[in-house]
């Protein structure tokens, strides 16, 4: 494929040099730029939604502050992008009798499926957020904080409706479980089991209470720790050794 290079020179007399003069051409490039900062907008209101929603569950200041910033930093791209659109608008109005070409198929697909892209997008978003803070059909949270890690499970929620669960693996041997509940309000079910289904501790409507279960392993066993939820407010904190 040959190319060439086109070197353009000009005339040194103190204005800015406009290497995009024809209306068309300006009327291009001003869209790119326009889109540019739209895409930009977009995207920090749409951190700034999800974060919004994290702070509605989890109730953080932190949250709340970069839900802020990102949608400063939304209308910091807005405006821009908005003085870029009336210079778009402008620029057509200039052009109506002159030179103007139509936007092509291509252009106009692009912004259907920008304007299909953008909901979609923020659906996605609002979607995940439910998601990873514990929201299902009937098994549901409200500002939780799970935390999983080594030998400890934390959990503490607004409410909770459902039911969570862990597995572990543990080798032969007496293990100890140590378990504390802070019920404030609803029920709380715990069942510790064995991967053939021995039961090593099932409680039901658990007070906030600190207590220990002793699981004496025959042989190395995966254990599944439940814990159903009826409107309960509080959380548990499970430690294994």
């Amino acid at each position: 494929m040959q190319k060439e290079l086109i070197i353009a020179e000009k005339k040194k007399d103190g204005k800015p040099f406009e290497l995009h003069t024809d209306l068309t051409d300006l009327l291009t490039l001003y869209r790119k730029i326009r889109m540019a900062y739209f895409w930009y907008a977009g995207g920090m209101f749409s951190v700034a939604l999800m974060l919004l929603l994290y702070t509605v569950w989890l109730r953080s200041v932190y949250i709340a502050l970069g839900a802020v910033l990102c949608g400063t930093l939304g209308f910091l791209w807005l405006m821009p992008g908005l003085k870029t659109s009336h210079k778009v608008r402008k620029l057509k109005e200039a052009a109506e009798t002159n030179e103007y070409e139509a936007p092509t198929v291509k252009n106009k697909l692009t912004k259907r499926i920008a304007a299909v892209a953008v909901p979609v997008l923020l659906a996605c978003l609002v979607f995940g957020a439910l998601r990873v803070s514990g929201w299902q059909f009937g098994n549901y949270s409200l500002g939780e904080l799970d935390s999983r890690w080594g030998n400890r499970w934390d959990v503490s929620y607004i409410e909770l409706n459902g039911y969570r669960q862990r597995r572990i693996s543990l080798d032969e041997g007496t293990h100890r479980i140590a378990i504390e509940v802070t019920t404030k309000s609803g029920e709380l079910n715990l069942s510790i089991t064995g991967q053939d289904g021995t039961e090593y501790y099932k409680g039901s409507n658990l007070p906030t209470s600190s207590f220990e279960v002793l699981a004496d392993i025959a042989d190395k066993d995966t254990l599944t720790l439940r814990v159903d939820a009826k409107g309960h407010s509080g959380g548990f904190k499970i430690r294994w050794e």
